[in-house]
C-alpha cells in the first residue's frame, strides 16, 4: 500500500489530518475547505500519479506498507504527556522508498509531553459540537481544553430540560477520546478554567450530579490509566443550574459601572503593576 508522511505544512492541512470520517471523504477536500482553496497536489517520485502529495509540504517521505508484516511500535511520547505502550499486533511495516523536500526545509515535530496542540483539538471540537447539537440541540459550545484535560470533554448549552445535559455528555461518550464529560449554563466559557471551577463549586452537589459509569465503553490505549486493554469507565458531572426548583441568581456588578471606575484613579500604578487582575493567567 503506498504510502506518504508529510512533515510540515499550513497549519490547515493538519487541522484538516486530523478528520476521521468514512473512507470515501478525502482528508485533502477537507484540507482545502480549511485552506479555502484546492490544496496543490503533484505526483509523487515513486508512485506518479498514482500518489500524489501536497506540493507545498516542507518534506514528504514516501514509502509502501508490507501487508501482513507487523512490527513492535513504540514507546513514544504521546499526546496525554506519557510514553505510551509497545504495540505489536496493529502496526505494518513501512518501508522508505523516498524522501522529498524543498530547500532549506524546516522539519515540523510536536514535542508531546509539552503544551496544547490546538490544530489537533480544533477539528475534534467541531465533531464532538456537531454530534452534541443533534442530540441537544441547546448545546453552545464544546471544549477540550488541549493537554491540560486530554481526555475530558466541556460542554455549555442553553438546557431546556432536565434531561439535556445527560444526553449531551452521551452524544461526546460516543468518540473514544472521552472519559469525562462536564456539562455548563451558557454563561459559563469553557474555554475558561476559572468559570469551569466556580461552576464546579457552586452549581454542584456530588452526590446528586456526579455520575460514574461502568467501564463499558472504548477508551483511547494511551490513556495510562487503563486496567483494561482499551475499555474504559467514565463520569457525567452536570454543573447545569436546575430548572425544577429556585436557584440564586448570579450577583454582578452593573457593566455600566464597571466602565466607569478607573483603578488606575484610586490604586497607585507601582502598586496596581503587582496585583493580578486577571487569574486565567496563572493557567498559562
Amino acid at each position: 500500500m503506498p504510502v506518504a508522511t508529510v512533515l510540515g505544512h499550513h497549519p490547515a492541512y493538519h487541522m484538516g489530518a486530523c478528520y476521521s470520517g468514512p473512507f470515501e471523504v478525502s482528508e485533502y477536500d477537507v484540507i482545502g475547505g480549511y485552506l479555502g482553496e484546492p490544496l496543490r497536489l503533484v505526483p509523487s517520485e515513486t508512485f506518479g500519479e498514482d500518489l500524489l502529495i501536497p506540493a507545498d509540504a516542507e518534506i514528504v517521505i514516501e514509502g509502501v506498507l508490507i501487508p501482513n508484516k507487523r512490527v513492535v511500535e513504540g514507546p513514544f511520547g504521546e499526546a496525554p504527556g506519557y510514553l505510551g505502550p509497545q504495540r505489536y499486533t496493529t502496526c505494518a511495516e513501512y518501508q522508505v522508498r523516498a524522501i522529498n523536500y524543498r530547500n532549506g526545509a524546516m522539519y515540523q515535530s510536536v514535542i508531546t509531553p509539552e503544551g496544547d496542540k490546538p490544530w489537533m483539538d480544533l477539528p475534534r471540537e467541531g465533531a464532538y459540537l456537531r454530534r452534541c447539537r443533534e442530540a441537544v440541540p441547546g448545546v453552545t459550545a464544546v471544549c477540550k481544553q488541549g493537554r491540560h484535560a486530554h481526555y475530558n470533554v466541556f460542554i455549555s448549552m442553553k438546557k431546556m430540560s432536565e434531561g439535556d445535559p445527560g444526553r449531551a455528555a452521551a452524544a461526546a461518550l460516543t468518540f473514544d477520546h472521552t472519559k469525562n464529560v462536564f456539562v455548563f449554563d451558557d454563561d459559563i466559557d469553557v474555554f475558561n478554567p476559572t468559570d469551569i471551577l466556580w461552576a464546579f463549586a457552586t452549581r454542584v452537589q456530588p452526590h446528586l450530579q456526579v455520575s460514574i459509569l461502568q467501564p463499558l465503553f472504548r477508551g483511547n490505549f494511551l490513556d495510562p490509566s487503563l486496567v483494561d486493554e482499551i475499555k474504559t469507565s467514565g463520569m457525567i458531572v452536570d454543573a447545569t443550574r436546575p430548572l425544577d426548583r429556585p436557584f440564586s441568581p448570579v450577583s454582578k456588578c452593573p457593566d455600566d459601572a464597571m466602565a466607569r471606575i478607573k483603578l488606575e484613579d484610586y490604586v497607585p500604578g507601582e502598586v496596581l503593576q503587582h496585583i493580578p487582575t486577571d487569574r486565567t493567567t496563572y493557567w498559562a
